[in-house]
């Protein structure tokens, strides 16, 4: 599954810049109408602060589907509620831990984590870094990494919401 999220990069020249609301919105409902099976869904947030699951929950269906979320912003939070492992909280083994325990805790048959380094500063990795861990018929895996580039951290959080979604 590591192929099944696009690399993302700074927009091609020419292209202008989507209104972020509208665009998550848009790709959460398009979610939301392709789950025929109706499974239990749940995210794991932490550099999107509850974007994720904000825009989940917008959908007109949600309530039938959409069992919640857990945004985990601080380190001792992921360690401590979802156990992620001491270490690196910006990989693909914290995304995947977030992502499995989220299911756990949650009971959702399919869940999306998202942790990443918004900076302004490099941390654990370089701002923009996003991993993507998902929890799909009880098998977990970790997503690619996208990269939103050097724009302001507020920015890079919103781009990186629709990546998810």
């Amino acid at each position: 599954m590591v192929g099944l999220f696009p690399t993302v990069r700074d927009k091609p020249v020419g292209m202008s810049e989507p209104d972020e609301s509208d665009s998550i919105d848009a790709l959460c409902s398009e979610l939301a109408d392709l789950i025929e099976e109706r499974p239990t869904v749940a995210v794991a947030e932490s550099l999107t602060g509850g974007g994720i699951a904000s825009a989940l929950s917008r959908a007109s269906t949600s309530g039938d589907w959409f069992a919640g979320g857990i945004v985990a912003y601080q380190p001792h939070v992921k360690h401590d509620l979802l156990e992620v492992p001491p270490g690196p909280i910006v990989s693909a083994q914290a995304a995947e831990t977030m992502a499995s325990n989220t299911a756990r805790l949650l009971g959702a048959d399919l869940v999306v984590a998202v942790t990443g380094e918004a900076g302004p500063e490099p941390q654990e990795e370089d701002p923009g870094t996003v991993w993507f861990g998902v929890v799909s018929g009880g098998e977990s895996s970790a997503g690619a990494r996208c990269s939103t580039g050097t724009r302001r951290r507020s920015s890079r959080r919103q781009r990186c919401t629709p990546c998810a979604c």
